[in-house]
């Protein structure tokens, strides 16, 4: 009997995005009511009856013409709040994301079977990179099972986010630029940006039509630090993007006027899949010891350490909390829109972007390192102002020894 049973077809991830009910325009006495229901806690009974008033008055003003402007809108428009709540929110922000907007967290994915060490570092990237990937796949060849409420699908947008995409600097507003394509909307990039001490390499991660395999992906990441053994640490011009955004938009703008060709580097990383920095810092922390979980213990070479016994525990979220400092310190190896980061000894840290999550996720890391103010009079500009930022593929070209599956290692800058 089975065998004459047609089997219906498996879901997309997207298929039911066109079905999907649009955001409801609450009305005017629901929101008036959650508004006051909110203030009354913080209120005293004088305030209250003021606010009270004012909310009359307003109800039976200015509010109504006010609603049948966002009933217009609602009416063209399948997520009225969306875009509203990303400029206001987050796009429209000028402080620095790092630290004010953007979050962070340990990602130890693997340390349930296979916890850090030292010369792990590249080994476990090339793991933690390999699942990243087929998670890209997935979405990419919308084979990820659309999320649901019970029967009732879900928005499944944001998964367009999650790779290749990036916030972009703007002088008054940002923007979120997303290259991402489904298989049946056409190619989609599908390099990895490596930054190894200052520098930043580019890879293609498929190969033949194939994902690289994690030993061929580590063949890839022990290039790029056997290219930076014994050499100076790079100009980190990475530590840029964790400015104030209005003047990281136009710090970008005086990057692309010293070499046009900036703009077309700029490009690869935006596009790319993910950032992977190969940090050079080892941070450790546990729900028993987290000594070392701040830059003050961490720093610390004379102070007594308090053994796991005298300690108690502490919460998921507390250790977090103490270990967010130390994530971000100085960001010369994070690219503030789009990073992963994997630490000396075996770790794995990520920190995302709020904008981004709304609709998708953008992947964030740091490195401990100095720099100096990123201003157009600081050294740092004068160099740039004297050489390019960025070394075209075809003068540092770099080769992996010829295999089938060997892939293309290109210098962004140096």
């Amino acid at each position: 009997m089975d065998n004459h049973l047609s089997k219906a077809p498996p879901e997309t991830t997207f298929q039911h995005q066109d079905a999907l009910p649009s955001l409801p325009v609450p009305s005017l006495e629901t929101s008036l009511s959650k508004y006051l229901n909110a203030v009354r806690p913080f209120a005293s009974e004088e305030e209250f009856k003021a606010t009270l008033d004012i909310v009359n008055t307003f109800q039976e003003g200015v509010g109504q013409e006010l609603h049948q402007k966002l009933l217009q809108k609602a009416r063209t428009n399948r997520n009225w709040l969306e875009e509203w709540w990303l400029d206001v929110a987050y796009l429209e922000v000028r402080i620095p994301s790092q630290l004010n907007v953007n979050f962070a967290g340990p990602g130890p994915y693997l340390e349930h079977c296979w916890l850090p060490e030292e010369g792990s570092q590249l080994q476990r990237a090339s793991i933690s990179t390999w699942h990243t990937l087929q998670y890209w796949n997935l979405i990419r060849t919308e084979r990820l099972h659309p999320q649901k409420a019970g029967k009732l699908p879900l928005d499944m947008d944001q998964f367009r986010m999650l790779f290749c995409t990036c916030k972009v600097p703007g002088v008054k507003k940002d923007t979120i630029r997303n290259y991402f394509k489904t298989e049946s909307e056409g190619p989609c990039p599908s390099h990895v940006v490596v930054m190894c001490r200052g520098r930043m390499f580019t890879f293609d991660a498929v190969c033949d039509g194939q994902i690289l395999t994690p030993p061929e992906i580590l063949r890839q990441l022990s290039y790029v630090k056997e290219c930076c053994e014994g050499e100076p640490e790079g100009d980190g011009v990475s530590a840029l993007t964790s400015e104030e955004r209005t003047r990281w938009a136009q710090t970008r703008e005086h990057l692309i006027s010293i070499d046009p060709h900036n703009s077309n580097i700029l490009e690869t990383i935006q596009s790319s899949l993910f950032v992977l920095s190969l940090d050079e810092t080892k941070p450790y922390s546990s729900p028993m010891n987290y000594t070392n979980a701040t830059p003050q213990s961490a720093g610390a070479t004379n102070r007594t350490t308090h053994s796991a016994s005298q300690m108690e525990p502490l919460e998921p979220l507390v250790i977090m909390h103490l270990l967010m400092p130390w994530c971000w310190c100085l960001c010369v190896g994070i690219w503030t829109s789009k990073s992963k980061l994997q630490k000396a000894n075996g770790r794995d840290q990520r920190q995302s972007e709020p904008c981004t999550v709304l609709r998708s996720w953008c992947l964030l890391w740091t490195k401990k390192s100095r720099v100096t103010s990123a201003t157009p009079n600081s050294s740092t500009w004068r160099r740039h102002r004297t050489c390019r930022l960025c070394v075209t593929p075809s003068q540092r070209l770099e080769k992996m020894p010829s295999n089938r599956r060997s892939c293309t290692q290109t210098l962004l800058y140096n």
